[in-house]
């Protein structure tokens, strides 16, 4: 077991190698310091994706030429050597109310990097060997973050709101606490612009 461990912390360390090292104690100890059992997590992870897809849509409304850009990982990298699209990306960010910095303690990165924990957490107990087995699509992380998504309503505030009791119930790290509380409160905005949206055009 400690071995298997040792092994989740040196992927999950692996996986913040794009965050400046002076912060990437932050990510590491918010992802790990929580005590929310697999199906919360799971929820969790859906609803981040959820999020970043709210993000990437404003993104291609904004600009249609950036619909290349299909993952929040590759905003943040390609905003580093173009300057329109981290003006926009900003403008984004300051209208949704989430930080985009991409230090070690902003919203982006822990919601991020707590997903990846998921995934590897995951694959980790579900491997005898440490690969994820081909055959075994129902205990593949992605998988289940994706079937989760396809599942649920989005616009279930009861759901949502379930989701913000056991983020203040069982994250005990204040930067993932807030990352997460975050992305939930901006999810039930966007969705009550979105009813407005539909109401009016009615």
């Amino acid at each position: 077991m400690a071995h298997k461990l040792l092994a989740r912390y040196s992927q999950i360390s692996a996986k913040t190698d794009d965050v400046d090292p002076l912060h990437k104690g932050e990510v590491l100890e918010g992802i790990v310091n929580h005590s929310l059992i697999r199906e919360d997590s799971l929820l969790l992870c859906a609803l981040i994706k959820h999020f970043f897809v709210k993000i990437l849509k404003k993104l291609h409304a904004y600009a249609p030429k950036y619909k290349r850009i299909t993952t929040v990982k590759m905003l943040h990298r390609e905003r580093i050597a173009n300057l329109e699209l981290a003006r926009i990306y900003d403008i984004i960010s300051e209208e949704m109310g989430f930080d985009n910095s991409g230090r070690g303690s902003s919203s982006i990165t822990q919601l991020y990097s707590f997903v990846n924990e998921f995934v590897i957490t995951n694959t980790v107990r579900n491997s005898t060997d440490g690969a994820l087995s081909d055959t075994d699509l129902n205990n593949n992380p992605e998988m289940m973050i994706n079937n989760k998504i396809m599942r649920m309503d989005i616009t279930d505030e009861r759901m949502i709101q379930y989701a913000r009791n056991r983020v203040f119930s069982s994250v005990q790290s204040p930067n993932l606490k807030v990352a997460l509380l975050t992305s939930l409160n901006i999810l039930t905005a966007e969705n009550k612009k979105e009813a407005a949206d539909r109401s009016q055009s009615l």
